[in-house]
């Protein structure tokens, strides 16, 4: 029986999902290669919003790598959306406390305003405004939560999420003046980082001048000498920020796990996301799908 744990469910743990439907769904549904053709035809739209469909259809499309590798496409199919779910979720975590968003904003909801706001060229655009802060509270304001469509956005939910974490990537991109990768925030998703780490390492990034994308080659093992103990040590501290009760021996076990987390993606079923994957041998030969 192949399932997921219902005490320990990363829909239940993100707060992004908010219903959860039998496993074989997931796979039924194949999201991830439903969603890049909707984020390639936001990205013929051009403009800011354009960007947006450009950027989410890269970020699919790393996710679905996954289904090519190790994990075959079943596992590959389910530990791709959840990459991209815990993704998101730091990343509104890291929104809300730098204010562009407000407690109660939810990244598919942002995905779906900025999908409707590119069927309406008479209203302002992105550029139009000083920040994507203001600019989504423009589209509160023309959206008003009552009238989403929620069936929409339960029937391609792993796309109006990607659209709205990578919204929020730039909006994050924009405050430190300096643009988070993609690659960073597939990371984020690998490692399953928490938003307060992850907005301390950005911090600490930022404060001492490190081109961002060295966090992922932090992680691959592609850093040597100085540049390795620099990125090491904000890492280390952001984590000993967020968790004081860390020992330097459960710090190194953490990045250890990070690293692995990065380059090993049979590591990311057994071990990242093992509580919400539950591999159980079926007594018949057939496979079964529940919760």
């Amino acid at each position: 029986m192949i399932g997921i744990d219902e005490n320990k469910n990363m829909i239940e743990k993100t707060g992004i999902l908010q219903t959860a439907g039998k496993f074989g769904h997931w796979i039924a549904n194949k999201a991830i290669s439903k969603a890049i053709p909707l984020a390639t035809q936001l990205a013929s739209k051009g403009g800011w919003l354009g960007k947006i469909g450009v950027s989410c259809s890269k970020i699919l499309g790393l996710s679905s790598s996954l289904m090519a590798g190790p994990l075959g496409p079943i596992i590959g199919e389910i530990v791709g959306q959840l990459v991209i779910y815990a993704a998101t979720n730091t990343i509104a975590h890291v929104a809300k406390k730098l204010n562009i968003i407000s407690e109660n904003d939810k990244a598919e909801e942002i995905g779906y305003r900025l999908e409707e706001a590119s069927k309406h060229e008479d209203w302002k655009t992105r550029e139009q405004f000083a920040s994507f802060g203001d600019y989504y509270s423009y589209l509160c304001e023309r959206i008003p939560t009552e009238v989403i469509n929620q069936g929409r956005i339960k029937n391609d939910r792993l796309y109006f999420t990607a659209v709205g974490g990578d919204a929020l990537r730039q909006g994050i991109s924009e405050h430190y003046h300096s643009e988070l990768p993609i690659d960073m925030l597939i990371e984020v998703g690998r490692t399953k980082l928490d938003g307060d780490t992850f907005k301390e390492i950005l911090d600490k990034f930022s404060n001492n001048g490190y081109d961002l994308t060295k966090f992922k080659d932090y992680l691959q093992g592609k850093l040597k000498g100085t540049d390795r103990q620099q990125v090491e040590k904000a890492i280390s501290d952001a984590l000993v920020k967020v968790f004081p009760e860390y020992s330097q021996e459960e710090v190194q076990k953490k990045l250890s796990e990070m690293r692995k987390a990065s380059r090993e993606d049979s590591f990311l079923k057994d071990n990242v996301y093992s509580e919400e994957i539950v591999t159980e041998q079926s007594p018949k030969t057939t496979t079964n799908f529940t919760k």
